[in-house]
Formats: C-alpha cells, structure tokens, sequence
C-alpha cells in the first residue's frame, strides 16, 4: 500500500463552474512526508492534461488490482473526489457513471482526517478545519482565490506547501495517539 498526501485547489466551490488549479501529492511513510511535494498546475498543464495526469496516478482507481497503489490521505476527499470526477465529466477527459462513482466512494482505500478533526473539536463541524489545529495556519480559501486572480504563482505554490506542511504537523500527532489508543484497547482473541 502507498499512501499519500493528497489535496486540490480550487477556483472556487462549485464544480460545474470553477476549474482545477493545483493538485498537490506527496508520498507518506510512518506518518511523515516521504519525498518531495508534487504540484500539478493548471498554469503549466491546462485543466484537461492536469485531470488525466490525476487518472493516471490512480488517485481515482477503484480496481482492486490497483486501488492501493495511491492511496490518498487528507482532509475533506469527498469534496477532491466530487470535484474532480465533475471536472473530468466538464472537461470530456473521462465520464463517469452512477455506479463507477458509488464503487469509487465504496471501494477505494482513503484516510480522510476530516472525521478525526471533527471529533477534535468536540463533534463539532464548525471550527474543525486544520487550520484550527496546527500552527502553521491555513488561510481561508479566499486567500487562494486572490492569488489565482493575480496570477500569483510562486504564492499559489507557497500556499499549498504550507497546507502540506500543516497537514504534516497534526497527522503525526494524531496517527501516533490513534494508533497507542488502538494498543491499548483492541480486545484480545
């Protein structure tokens, strides 16, 4: 299994009118970043050959022969994997169907901290992004949108190195506690 960090920037929320900006990846191993943060930008690539590098990937893959191959690890993935799969759909680089996105949803290996941070935050959803949890604080999304209408791409890239790098700093923390927790409750055979 190889597990990575995964996570998109957006023009904004709405898929069916809002393109793709960066795709950032980033090999984990024993919690920790494993190699270099990977950038697939919109600016270099154009939004079509940006969505079928992520196919290629197999960020997407739900085949068992292939869906732990890239196992992506973030936070809020449903909304990476609506966004992408409504882009790819908009662009023509591939067409889903209802029930390829149900096995996807259904069958394809995914951490998402989404739940944990939530849980962090005493079950509340409000106040639970990361950017509540790390010091290396996370702009609001309206940050990213500023940079993107200035053309700014050495900030959009320092951005989303440093959502990788908050990122970091709360997996580990968590995964170490989750994982302890889980010693010292499993119950024996």
């Amino acid at each position: 299994m190889t597990e990575y960090y995964f996570d998109i920037e957006t023009e904004d929320s709405d898929p069916a009118k809002n393109r793709v900006i960066a795709v950032a990846y980033q090999p984990i191993r024993f919690d920790r970043p494993d190699g270099d943060l990977r950038i697939l930008k919109t600016w270099e690539l154009g939004e079509a050959s940006l969505l079928k590098r992520v196919l290629k990937l197999g960020v997407l893959e739900a085949d068992p022969a292939r869906a732990f191959e890239f196992v992506p690890v973030g936070v809020n993935l449903a909304f990476d994997y609506n966004f992408l799969i409504t882009r790819m759909r908009e662009t023509g680089v591939r067409r889903w169907t209802v029930s390829q996105v149900l096995e996807l949803f259904h069958s394809k290996p995914m951490k998402d901290m989404k739940t944990a941070l939530v849980m962090m935050n005493d079950g509340s959803f409000g106040g639970s992004g990361l950017d509540h949890f790390t010091r290396k604080k996370r702009s609001a999304g309206h940050v990213m949108l500023g940079l993107w209408g200035e053309r700014n791409y050495r900030g959009i890239e320092k951005y989303i190195r440093g959502e990788a790098a908050g990122f970091f700093e709360v997996y580990g923390q968590v995964t170490a506690i989750l994982r302890d927790m889980g010693r010292k409750m499993r119950v024996k055979p």
